[in-house]
């Protein structure tokens, strides 16, 4: 995907809890790796062990120390204790690797009905709309009936190619790295109705809150970012108000509105920006 195929805006629904408003007001966002998703087979990768038949294929595509080390795998027709230890290291290693994996999840759209019910509490929250080149290199989630599998055999014969290392196995320049990415950003059919993107966080931008959620990784970025805020359908005036008064910088508001089958997002009324303390408010504009 090229970056005239990425959606000018993308799409963050959410709550208007504490949580969320805190994020918005100290402009950061929050990522997670996929143990926290709500969907139990969201990145889920199935990591094929291989075959006594399969570690023989790729010693015998080899020579000299790779040759030696993959011979080593086996005892006869079956693994050695040697070869079984490797497999269950490999496995387990690449297990924790995907799992410490951070995203960002954005929509292509801001009027899924779906969405605000799923996302923005029953349409009573409200959606961030990003300008897209502010988030790097979205990368656009594939739907599918399965989940992707990833063959250990490829990482042992790219780790002797001098292709790939467990400790840079997700550095999307390299060819198992780029697998193990397009794999979690799959999801299965059912979810296609978001319409979803994936931000990959530079490593040496991640921040985290401070105590007692030290735990939780955080990116912090400008005004630039946010091109508009819209308000939810059902969201309450006094929450508006609330999300106008603690903005520190100006930013445009929208709001959502139920039509006859679809939801369309129009631009405040006059009223309504009065009403919200909109041309007041230090953090807004037009």
């Amino acid at each position: 995907m090229t970056d005239s195929d990425i959606p000018q805006y993308l799409y963050k629904y959410r709550s208007a809890d504490s949580y969320s408003l805190d994020a918005l007001f100290n402009s950061y966002a929050v990522f997670t790796g996929r143990k926290n998703f709500n969907d139990l087979f969201d990145s889920n990768i199935m990591l094929i062990k291989p075959t006594p038949k399969d570690i023989k294929q790729l010693r015998d595509s080899h020579r000299g120390k790779a040759f030696d080390h993959f011979s080593r795998f086996l005892k006869g027709t079956v693994f050695s204790k040697f070869g079984k230890d490797q497999i269950h290291i490999a496995k387990k290693r690449l297990e924790s690797l995907i799992d410490e994996y951070l995203f960002y999840c954005v929509a292509e759209h801001d009027n899924n009905n779906l969405m605000w019910a799923h996302y923005a509490n029953s349409h009573k929250g409200f959606c961030i709309e990003f300008n897209s080149r502010m988030l790097g290199s979205p990368s656009k989630v594939k739907y599918q009936k399965t989940i992707p599998e990833f063959r250990l055999t490829d990482a042992f014969d790219l780790t002797f190619s001098g292709e790939w290392r467990l400790e840079t196995a997700f550095d999307n320049s390299d060819r198992t790295g780029q697998i193990i990415w397009d794999a979690l950003r799959t999801k299965l059919v059912e979810w296609e109705y978001e319409k979803e993107y994936r931000v990959q966080p530079p490593e040496r931008d991640i921040q985290h809150l401070p105590p007692p959620n030290e735990t939780v990784p955080i990116l912090r970025y400008d005004e630039t970012f946010i091109a508009s805020i819209i308000f939810g359908c059902r969201m309450p005036d006094a929450d508006r108000v609330k999300i106008v008064q603690g903005m520190r910088y100006p930013v445009k508001y929208k709001k959502a509105v139920k039509e006859t089958s679809t939801i369309g997002i129009y631009e405040l009324t006059d009223e309504e920006r009065i009403r919200y303390g909109v041309s007041t408010n230090l953090g807004t504009l037009g």
